[in-house]
């Protein structure tokens, strides 16, 4: 999977490590956004409104945000649950002890809004107040890993 999607692997977490992992994933995804939000702001002409970024400035937030975690499987909602995925999200609290063929599918979406900080914002250096919220999102995908496949 690394190879096909051209990502680093990196082995430094094991088993019992959801926490060490999912600090370490949002340390690296909060200065991604920050620095991104960081360089939207610093070209934005304050005398015009902010327009919504395009779905590839989206994207670049975050790298492209993939990430793929290979897991021990009945240790995944542990995992889920250290990355704010509950069952309002759509992830299960079990993992059924022989499923090997579904991928649990997280999704992170950041949203930010601006919002002028008093009334007068026709003002050229009215001070802006930035407002971020995260919607995580799970989709469960049953790839057909075991069914039809021998190892030779």
């Amino acid at each position: 999977m690394a190879t096909k999607f051209q990502l680093d692997v990196d082995a430094r977490y094991g088993v019992k490590d959801e926490g060490d992992l999912a600090y370490d994933f949002f340390h690296t995804l909060s200065n991604s956004v920050a620095e991104s939000v960081d360089n939207a702001l610093s070209t934005i002409d304050m005398t015009n409104t902010m327009e919504s970024p395009t779905t590839d400035e989206m994207r670049s937030m975050c790298n492209n945000g993939l990430v793929v975690v290979n897991w021990k499987h009945s240790r995944i909602p542990n995992l889920s649950a250290a990355l704010g995925c509950g069952k309002e999200e759509g992830c299960p609290k079990k993992y059924h002890s022989q499923d090997f063929d579904t991928i649990w599918l997280l999704t992170f979406q950041y949203s930010v809004s601006v919002e002028e900080s008093h009334s007068l914002g026709y003002l050229k250096n009215s001070p802006i107040t930035l407002r971020g919220d995260w919607k995580i999102s799970n989709e469960l995908v049953n790839e057909g890993f075991g069914s039809n496949n021998t190892m030779s």
